[in-house]
């Protein structure tokens, strides 16, 4: 039952969800880099983020693989939502925690993730000066 993320909203809009559990304002990151500014419905299917344009994007919750959150000193910055097509939609929701919360709730708690938690597998050695004395003698 995958879908597909990204779509060309047509003028009259169908809810994707028939109940929904929060609404806020939202930006997704296009690309990663160009914001489209909208609006974020959680509700029982999953995700809809519709821009204020004919842009939207639709992620039902059984798609959702990975919701790995940028959170600094109790602020989420960006959630990147992994689905099991491959797609990244990376947004950055007005009511953070409460919509980290909802999407905790749908998805489990066993795939979100704080990225600033995560801890590389390896460390390089040494800092950037010592790895160039070592590249440059």
């Amino acid at each position: 039952m995958a879908q597909a993320v990204t779509t060309a909203a047509p003028r009259a809009r169908r809810p994707f969800n028939s109940e929904v559990e929060l609404e806020t304002s939202a930006n997704c990151l296009v690309n990663g880099f160009v914001p489209k500014p909208g609006m974020l419905y959680l509700g029982e299917r999953g995700l809809e983020f519709r821009g204020e344009s004919t842009f939207a994007q639709r992620v039902a919750w059984d798609d959702v693989e990975l919701v790995s959150c940028d959170i600094f000193r109790g602020h989420v910055r960006t959630m990147d939502v992994h689905t099991s097509l491959g797609d990244v939609l990376t947004l950055t929701v007005d009511d953070d925690i409460e919509a980290l919360r909802t999407m905790a709730a749908h998805v489990g708690r066993d795939k979100v993730e704080n990225v600033n938690e995560v801890a590389p597998v390896e460390q390089p050695a040494g800092g950037l000066l010592s790895r160039l004395r070592g590249l440059f003698g």
